[in-house]
């Protein structure tokens, strides 16, 4: 009787580590800039106004509290997002001030804007690192600065994001050499008390 048990739990562990076949078959293709936020119900004519006058925005959040709002855009150069840079733009109700996180026009981006590698081997690169197997992939291929922690200098490489359902896991494979600039498996720990 206690063998039972055992082969049940056996059963369930081989079972339950396969690949989920049912989980997507195809990859998708993440393109385009149009706005992620409905902008015909935004009360913001300063954000509306920027919006229009930079197409190289996208808006992606909106929120307004009782001292004031905040907006947040993705920054596309010639149609490729920049993964590592946003704009963020908020105003004080109180204080009347726009405050702007930065400039808008990205500096000194001179790469190739052709990939080197398809989305598929880059797939199969970011597979080797990370587990995909029971979640659909998206593909995008976007910009990515290598330096993201001096503001002064960029260092930028055209990339491939290879993402699953809800954002994770990801991995920013380069387009040129398929090198693996940053994954993340989107496995969090830590401690409660």
């Amino acid at each position: 009787m206690k063998t039972l048990p055992v082969i049940l739990i056996s059963i369930y562990l081989f079972t339950s580590c396969k690949k989920d076949t049912n989980a997507c078959k195809d990859y998708k293709e993440i393109s385009g800039q149009k706005q992620l936020v409905d902008v015909s119900n935004i009360n913001a004519p300063e954000l509306i106004d920027t919006l229009n006058k930079h197409p190289e925005l996208q808006l992606y959040s909106f929120k307004t509290s009782s001292t004031g709002w905040v907006a947040r855009c993705n920054i596309f150069y010639k149609h490729l997002i920049i993964f590592t840079e946003n704009y963020l733009i908020n105003k004080g109700y109180n204080t009347g001030f726009i405050y702007a996180s930065d400039t808008l026009r990205p500096q000194n981006i001179s790469i190739s804007l052709e990939p080197l590698i398809s989305y598929q081997d880059a797939i199969k690169t970011a597979k080797q690192y990370i587990n995909f197997d029971h979640t659909c992939i998206s593909y995008r291929l976007g910009i990515y600065n290598t330096d993201i922690s001096r503001r002064a200098l960029k260092s930028y490489k055209l990339v491939w994001k290879i993402e699953g359902a809800n954002h994770f896991p990801y991995a920013f494979i380069d387009a040129e050499s398929k090198t693996v600039l940053m994954m993340d498996n989107g496995i969090r720990t830590g401690f409660i008390d």
